[in-house]
């Protein structure tokens, strides 16, 4: 969630100081357009990690599916399994493990969603 946050916060930046640079007076640009859409895919993505469920499956579908995001994605998923992973071979708390064990199962389905389509 932070990275996210961050990431988003970076691009948003960046597209204000390009602006300031450009000409104050202006209207966004369309690469300020196109940051502002990626910081909101960002956001959209990372809502989903965080509450699984069948929509969000849909979310991560919709956004890992275009190619201009796909590797930027799945790369998310995959860290993100991976450190749920670790925390799920760490925990001894069976109900700990055991919500942790949903949202691995969550990312493996998003992750093959993402690659079958």
């Amino acid at each position: 969630m932070k990275s996210a946050v961050i990431l988003c916060f970076l691009l948003c930046l960046n597209g204000c100081i390009r602006t300031t640079h450009q000409n104050p007076n202006s209207t966004f640009t369309e690469n300020q357009t196109e940051t502002l859409r990626i910081g909101a895919l960002v956001q959209k993505v990372d809502y989903a990690i965080a509450h699984p469920s069948n929509e969000s499956l849909e979310n991560i579908a919709l956004a890992g599916t275009d190619t201009r995001h796909y590797v930027m994605i799945r790369g998310w998923l995959v860290q993100t399994l991976k450190g749920i992973e670790s925390q799920h071979d760490a925990s001894a708390a069976a109900d700990r493990r055991a919500q942790l064990q949903v949202k691995i199962d969550f990312l493996q389905r998003a992750i093959r969603r993402i690659d079958l389509e």
